[in-house]
């Protein structure tokens, strides 16, 4: 499907972290969250998708997982501003 196929390019490329985060704005736009907080992340943009996920879910387990995931285990500042927020 056309997700999958998307989610196969090197997001390491400015082209295509660029193209997520316009994927994610157009799902931002319907209300779709949980998936644009998802291309927030693949486009590399961490703090964005947790500002969403703990504003419109509002999930702190799953933001604080996410930045746990993302940090590594011994977390770091994402981590610590999950739990502040």
């Amino acid at each position: 499907d056309k997700v999958a196929e998307f989610l196969a390019h090197d997001f390491g490329e400015e082209r295509w972290q660029t193209a997520a985060l316009k994927n994610a704005y157009s799902l931002l736009k319907q209300q779709q969250f949980n998936e644009a907080a998802a291309f927030f992340l693949v486009a590399g943009k961490l703090r964005d998708c947790l500002a969403l996920l703990l504003k419109h879910e509002p999930d702190y387990m799953l933001a604080l997982m996410v930045a746990r995931l993302w940090e590594g285990s011994a977390g770091g500042e994402d981590v610590r501003w999950v739990l502040r927020e």
